[in-house]
């Protein structure tokens, strides 16, 4: 059962993203990041939302020859920690 109710939050992720972009449409900045096909339904919908693009920050995690809609690749989770590192010590959005 476990793994079902995995799956089941997985298939809906572009649908959740959506719904929350709509219902909170003063949001300022979306950083989103994934590692699986999965992810790509919330960096799609994320894109086909109303945020203007320097607003969101979709990131891979995975090598950079992976095929995704996401903007952004990184090896490791590790490098994402390294990448907010860097986006706090900028104060910029990306």
């Amino acid at each position: 059962m476990n793994n079902y109710k995995f799956f089941i939050k997985k298939k809906f992720q572009g649908e959740i993203v959506k719904r929350l972009l709509e219902n909170h449409p003063d949001v300022d900045f979306v950083f989103c990041a994934g590692d699986d096909r999965t992810d790509e339904d919330m960096f799609k919908a994320i894109k086909k939302s109303s945020l203007p693009v320097d607003s969101y920050f979709c990131t891979m995690v995975d090598s950079a020859s992976k095929k995704t809609s996401a903007g952004w690749h990184v090896n490791s989770p590790q490098d994402i920690i390294q990448t907010i590192k860097k986006m706090v010590q900028t104060g910029k959005n990306f």
